[in-house]
């Protein structure tokens, strides 16, 4: 005869391990936070890359500062083109400065300037309730140093609640300017967590330098880290690189409305209407009832949609991109009628719309055009040119406008036969089968 209760026991391990292997998968998934790099030249960025938060995960993100030696005449530790990805309600903004008095924190974002003081020393803590939403600031610390032979340090925390989270990695970039050199360290807790914990040296570029005695030298300086993206919606900050008067990190700066943005790469020059470097740019959308209107007879006709871009005159070389993303109805526009999608730009002296070469995938459902000074710019209809041949490939062409062709689809492999479940079920249906022989029998 069988041992019905061994049996029952024996089954119930089995299932018991089957559904906490079930389980593993959801169990494993958790936040993870990279910093890097861990040597930058000053005005270079460091980036804090996090993968799986969530919103409503409380962050704290900690930066030590020690060792600050300040560039002449400038007796503020800046953190410039400071990119927050996601918002942090509840924000809490703390600063703590030591051989300092007479301490001001100054965060600025769209133009807005908020400033805090706190006055004392030599060391001295700041404390704020502060919003921090998604977007781009530029945030300055600093005071009288107490001590001029005395190391100075400055701690700059802010915390809150993740909100507005998004799917995918989120990079939180900051560039550290105003200092010659200084050691920082870079911590970041998720839930009450350390998720990170990353020491870097800010070192000045180029060689030379003397400076008191004693001590090693500094940590020499290595090849620049790749640039980081800065994304952002309707304005960023512009980081520039001080020996090229080039743009230090790659920006992308989204409409409120996230129909169109523009791409400036790292290394464009980007100057404004005097010539003059540029600090910030805007993107905004613009009604279909403030759009110029097209001359009369024109061949093209509006599709929609239209954006201005600011400062007014601004100029970039090599020119940066603009992107638009098509909506479904202007899709179905266009496979109704063949007409195919071109960007425009406004010519205020003249009143009229002219063509800028045009890229366009109506698989992606984006339009692109190279810009190198500002204006309004649209998407406008435009028939197919009679003149052209279309090529082999399937590819639509009109002048200066180049379409990409759609990717063939290829069919779904068919989903693996769930055995997994079905061992499952087996399990169950013994678990079962056992319990009723064992009371049929009792």
């Amino acid at each position: 005869m069988w041992d019905v209760k061994k049996m029952m026991r024996k089954y119930t391990i089995i299932l018991l391990s089957l559904l906490i292997l079930l389980a593993l998968p959801s169990a494993v998934a958790a936040s993870t936070v990279v910093i890097s790099p861990t040597t930058v030249n000053t005005g270079q960025s460091i980036g804090i890359a996090f993968t799986g938060l969530e919103n409503n995960d409380v962050v704290r993100v900690t930066i030590t500062s020690t060792n600050i030696v300040h560039q002449t005449g400038v007796d503020w530790y800046n953190l410039t083109s400071f990119n927050m990805p996601f918002s942090l309600a509840n924000g809490q903004l703390q600063v703590t400065g030591t051989n300092v008095n007479q301490m001001r924190a100054e965060v600025e974002k769209g133009g807005t300037l908020v400033t805090y003081t706190r006055t004392g020393g030599p060391d001295l803590t700041l404390t704020e309730n502060h919003p921090f939403n998604a977007g781009t600031y530029a945030i300055r610390v600093g005071g009288q140093v107490t001590n001029p032979a005395q190391p100075v340090g400055v701690d700059l925390t802010f915390e809150g609640i993740a909100q507005n989270v998004g799917a995918g990695n989120h990079n939180l970039v900051f560039t550290v300017s105003g200092a010659r050199s200084a050691n920082i360290n870079v911590q970041v807790l998720i839930n009450e967590v350390l998720e990170a914990n990353q020491n870097i040296a800010i070192v000045t570029g180029g060689g030379g330098g003397g400076g008191g005695g004693g001590g090693g030298a500094a940590p020499a300086p290595v090849g620049p880290p790749a640039a980081p993206t800065v994304t952002s919606i309707e304005t960023t900050t512009l980081a520039v690189d001080t020996t090229t008067g080039a743009l230090a990190n790659t920006y992308v700066v989204e409409t409120p409305t996230e129909t169109a943005q523009l791409r400036l790469p790292a290394g464009t020059v980007a100057q404004d209407a005097a010539g003059n470097t540029l600090s910030s740019v805007s993107i905004n959308d613009i009604p279909s009832e403030n759009v110029p209107s097209q001359s009369e007879g024109a061949a093209f006709s509006f599709a929609g949609s239209a954006v201005v871009g600011s400062p007014a005159g601004a100029t970039f070389s090599p020119a940066i991109t603009l992107t638009f993303k098509l909506t479904p109805e202007q899709i179905l526009h266009m496979e109704a009628t063949g007409e195919v999608p071109s960007v425009q730009r406004y010519n205020a002296e003249t009143g009229e719309w002219e063509h800028v070469p045009t890229t366009y995938n109506l698989v992606t459902g984006t339009v692109s055009a190279q810009v190198d000074h500002f204006s309004i710019f649209a998407v406008f209809y435009q028939p197919v040119a009679t003149d052209v041949t279309p090529p082999t490939t399937p590819v639509v062409s009109v002048p200066a406008t180049t379409a990409v062709p759609p990717t063939s689809e290829v069919p779904a492999e068919p989903a693996p036969f769930p055995w997994m479940y079905v061992f499952i079920g087996v399990v169950i249906i013994l678990l079962i089968a056992g319990g009723a022989y064992y009371y049929t029998k009792k």
